[in-house]
């Protein structure tokens, strides 16, 4: 073998080792990019299940599912924008009669302010919704009849504070985007329903439903009774520091607090149970 043919075998040679060197290079880069088989990737958005944002985008405006009557609200399943669980909805038209009590009409007007528009006009709302402002119109009419019965209106304070709610409700500041949809209907519906509430107080407390709150005469016998644990107050109230007097009236006020509210409102809640039961509520509609 001459000498140009041993170069030349030695200069292959040399190619051939740098090519396998580049390959055993590239694929085992290539392997480290790669996953192992045994493990792989999971997309969260191709394996999340369907939500039911698809069906309401193809169809946009569900049928009902119900019509009690011709006249009647009617209840309906929406799917929410967001997916979740299927929210029943009620619709409601402002002239249909939705219960009686005592033989008088309960309609839209009685569970939210209305705009002075056309009889008939459609009203929205979910049926969570819909049971809380039906039975609240419901006490309200019971409890103004009661105030009436027994000749109970309010007093001149009570009357006082509803002229000073009135008058914050119909200020409007100037070049200010009202958007509370504040109008007089808005207003008169308000009034109507803190009338109610501040009669039912007064029927309830002649009733005998304990009040809520939080007396000088409760704290100052709670106080006689756990002296031990107030050892900086005087049992004497004239002895007293007014600053560590003020800090444990707080103290105990913070514990009798809950105790009173939780007592009255399940007392409140059997009055008004109490009257409902002497009372002929005809129903003719309530979301199920």
């Amino acid at each position: 073998m001459n000498s140009k043919t041993t170069i030349r075998l030695a200069v292959l040679t040399g190619l051939a080792v740098l090519v396998l060197t580049g390959l055993m290079f590239l694929n085992g880069r290539r392997h480290k990019a790669e996953p192992a088989a045994t493990s792989p990737t999971v997309d969260p958005v191709a394996t999340r299940p369907a939500t039911p944002v698809a069906t309401e985008q193809i169809q946009p405006q569900p049928k009902p599912a119900e019509v009690i009557t011709a006249a009647a609200p009617r209840s309906e399943n929406v799917v929410p924008e967001t997916g979740g669980p299927v929210e029943r909805v009620v619709r409601v038209k402002s002239d249909t009669p939705l219960a009686t009590v005592n033989g008088v009409a309960i309609t839209l007007k009685d569970l939210l302010p209305l705009p002075k528009e056309p009889a008939g006009t459609e009203q929205m709302l979910s049926a969570g919704m819909y049971d809380f402002l039906f039975t609240r119109a419901i006490e309200r009419e019971l409890i103004l009849q009661a105030a009436r019965a027994q000749g109970l209106e309010l007093t001149q304070e009570q009357k006082q504070r509803l002229a000073e709610m009135r008058a914050r409700s119909e200020q409007r500041a100037p070049k200010v985007f009202d958007t509370g949809g504040h109008s007089p209907d808005n207003v008169e519906f308000e009034q109507r329903d803190f009338t109610g509430l501040m009669l039912q107080a007064a029927l309830a407390e002649h009733a005998g439903v304990p009040s809520p709150h939080v007396t000088p005469e409760l704290v100052e016998a709670y106080f006689q009774q756990h002296q031990s644990e107030y050892p900086q107050v005087a049992s004497e109230p004239a002895q007293r520091s007014e600053a560590a007097w003020q800090q444990v009236d707080a103290e105990i006020r913070q514990k009798l607090a809950p105790g009173l509210q939780a007592a009255h409102d399940e007392a409140l809640r059997k009055f008004v149970e109490g009257i409902k039961a002497n009372a002929n509520i005809v129903v003719a509609f309530k979301a199920e």
